[in-house]
């Protein structure tokens, strides 16, 4: 990661990026080390974009763009930057990892109660989901 590059650095990156491309997107989280606060200099930046149903194509040329401008916005490598584009029903397939990123992320723009229905869906669950292992017997240190 790029020396002093810092959380508050990329949320406002990311803000200006969502106001002034217009990107389909419902919201967008700043995840894992940086938004932790516990960046190195091999960290990678991580951001989560929640977008309505779209098709494969427009989620790959979203992700696409989003790499590129982040980068040249950041003055970073592209190959530092993962974004994943997600869709309401990933939400559903993962419970799981979406409520620990939902949880840890930074809500960097966007729809705050679309935000806040999503981590407690993943949140419920998640829950279910642990539920259901301790009934079937699944050792509790795994869940």
């Amino acid at each position: 990661m790029a020396m002093g590059l810092t959380a508050a650095r990329v949320l406002e990156v990311l803000r200006n990026l969502f106001e002034e491309r217009g990107f389909p997107a419902i919201y967008a989280i700043l995840f894992g080390s940086l938004a932790k606060g516990v960046a190195h200099p091999l960290s990678d930046l991580d951001v989560r974009v929640r977008v309505p149903d779209l098709d494969e194509g427009s989620v790959l040329s979203l992700r696409i763009d989003l790499v590129l401008e982040l980068a040249s916005r950041l003055r970073i490598s592209e190959d530092l930057i993962d974004v994943v584009v997600f869709r309401p029903v990933d939400v559903s397939a993962r419970p799981a990892f979406f409520y620990e990123m939902l949880c840890n992320g930074i809500l960097a723009w966007g729809d705050r109660r679309v935000y806040i229905e999503d981590l407690v869906k993943s949140a419920l669950l998640n829950s279910d989901h642990n539920v259901q292992l301790r009934k079937s017997g699944y050792p509790t240190s795994y869940v």
